[in-house]
């Protein structure tokens, strides 16, 4: 699950001492693309090849990048940040975008064509996007500068404001069935951790006990009903959990990671995180981590596994510090985020992939891509198809 880049926004406003700065990732945002990451077979199957298609563009505006996506079979619900004359200044970047412009559409084809989602008005998408099932989502959004959890019960079609509990700003969320969801943030102080769960797609609520963090929750990753992994802050402090939060244990993050991108648990077991120029594996639970470099110019904000073993890292990599030039960069993994390999695209776009979400079949990461000068709506998708 990856909420990198919409911690930036979130934890830059409500929580200022925070580290990261939420101009990269304004910066950020030129044009966009969608990729689908090529994997051998997760099962297996001899005889059979994978080889890549070229969809048509999204029906976004000019200047779109994607931020955030979840995907349940070839169904994806994703938000955009479009990024014009109006709200990040065009080609100047560094400027703000405008919060009403921020947008969701879904897919039920694996991406090969897009169809915006309707909001009620004067809400916007921001933070995490979350899919239980190929209807229903949870997406978390603001409403007079306060976060609402939007939910859909035709897959991202239409957005309905859910009831939270009194003094709850959401800020992350995990589905680990087609009806049992967490959602995860702070108080209304900000200032300590709450955590909650439905069982009935957001209709009603039961509060879990939260871990001993210093603030509020940035981050949370379950494999089930019972294990969870969360964050507070940029990653500095984290906690497990292996009995539904009855407990929580302080997690020793791997040297050096001070800053993590996302964190996927394809098993109860087996966690996988990303960041810096980092990645780590844990094999019980994200009580302790093996941690591995990457070249130092690499930044990966979402990784996702198809299964225990294959997984998929996406991020950039920096190719001029000074301008700040960036290309699309993928990373696999066929041993659990053990090691990694950069993937081989069909095409080098400049630009940076933000987030991934993995089926057992295929994955699809979003992010965007430089195109020039011209603003048009350039977005592409690549997606993965066995022959």
């Amino acid at each position: 699950m990856n909420l990198w880049m919409s911690q930036q926004m979130k934890f830059s406003r409500r929580f200022p001492k925070a580290k990261r700065a939420v101009t990269q990732f304004v910066a950020f945002l030129a044009c966009c693309s969608l990729l689908a990451v090529p994997m051998e077979s997760p099962s297996g199957a001899a005889g059979g090849t994978l080889k890549w298609i070229v969809s048509g563009p999204t029906s976004g505006p000019s200047g779109f990048g994607y931020n955030n996506v979840s995907c349940v079979g070839a169904h994806c619900v994703a938000i955009g940040y479009p990024c014009g004359a109006d709200a990040c200044g065009g080609a100047r970047a560094g400027q703000y975008f405008l919060m009403s412009h921020i947008q969701v559409f879904f897919t039920n084809n694996s991406g090969l064509t897009w169809t915006k989602g309707t909001q009620p008005a004067n809400v916007f998408a921001e933070e995490s996007v979350v899919c239980a099932n190929v209807l229903n989502c949870l997406m978390i959004g603001t409403k007079d500068s306060q976060s609402v959890m939007l939910g859909t019960g035709n897959g991202g079609r239409s957005w309905a404001i859910l009831k939270l509990p009194t003094n709850f700003e959401p800020v992350t969320s995990s589905c680990v069935s087609k009806s049992d969801c967490v959602v995860a943030g702070t108080d209304s102080n900000f200032s300590k951790p709450e955590i909650y769960r439905t069982n009935s797609r957001g209709t009603s609520w039961s509060k879990m006990s939260s871990p001993p963090a210093p603030s509020g929750i940035s981050l949370v990753e379950c494999s089930s009903a019972t294990s969870c992994v969360v964050a507070s802050g940029y990653g500095a402090t984290m906690f497990a959990t292996s009995n539904g939060g009855s407990q929580w244990r302080a997690v020793v993050t791997p040297m050096g990671f001070t800053e993590f991108g996302s964190v996927d648990c394809p098993t109860v077991n087996r966690c996988v995180m990303v960041g810096n120029q980092m990645t780590a594996v844990s094999l019980n639970g994200g009580l302790s981590w093996k941690r591995s470099k990457l070249p130092a110019d690499v930044l990966l904000f979402g990784v996702s596994c198809l299964t225990s073993l294959k997984c998929v890292a996406v991020g950039e990599t920096l190719l001029n510090v000074g301008t700040g030039k960036r290309m699309n960069t993928i990373y696999e993994s066929n041993n659990g985020g053990g090691s990694w390999k950069i993937a081989t695209l069909p095409v080098n776009y400049l630009g940076a992939l933000s987030a991934v979400s993995c089926t057992p079949s295929q994955c699809l990461a979003v992010g965007y891509r430089t195109g020039g000068s011209a603003f048009a709506p350039t977005a592409v998708a690549l997606v993965l198809v066995g022959s």
